[in-house]
């Protein structure tokens, strides 16, 4: 995390509405900007799966995230209310039904051989995940590197002063 530690230290005068990062670590890719996350999970099948957060002071949802990808066995997402599944809808696509929520199932993170296993459950009512005809659950590994590397920033970006 070299090169994100001396953007970070330069981020920390910068209002934090202002502030933007990305970074890229595997099949996952993480875009900060103040206090929303979007981490995209490419795991081969179209679109990626896009699982979206807002930290707030009172609920740091990016060190719950960072826990979840420091895990030596399994460990699972508790509070699931906190994250959402962004879908890349159509604009002539239907709106999503009634009572219907975008939030996942289950977020689960898995020591395996080579890595971290990250496996997201969305709602049987994902319409990007329906129309392609794709299964509800999408996992993507991580080497242990860049499980630790996406933890640190995470962290990190939590750590930034507000201003």
């Amino acid at each position: 995390m070299g090169a994100e530690a001396s953007v970070l230290a330069a981020l920390a005068g910068v209002p934090s509405a202002s502030r933007h990062l990305r970074g890229s670590f595997g099949p996952a890719t993480l875009r900060l900007a103040g206090a929303r996350a979007i981490l995209e999970l490419d795991d081969g099948r179209p679109p990626p799966l896009r699982l979206t957060w807002t930290d707030r002071p009172d609920q740091p949802v990016g060190t719950r995230v960072a826990g979840l990808l420091r895990t030596n066995g399994t460990a699972a997402f508790e509070r699931l209310e906190l994250l959402r599944i962004a879908g890349r809808r159509k604009i002539t696509d239907p709106p999503p039904a009634p009572g219907t929520s975008d939030a996942p199932r289950s977020v689960r993170a898995t020591a395996v051989d080579d890595g971290i296993r990250i496996e997201i459950v969305s709602q049987a009512t994902d319409h990007d995940q329906l129309r392609a005809g794709d299964p509800a659950t999408r996992s993507v590994v991580l080497s242990t590197a860049q499980a630790h590397d996406l933890a640190e920033l995470l962290e990190a970006w939590a750590a930034l002063p507000a201003s």
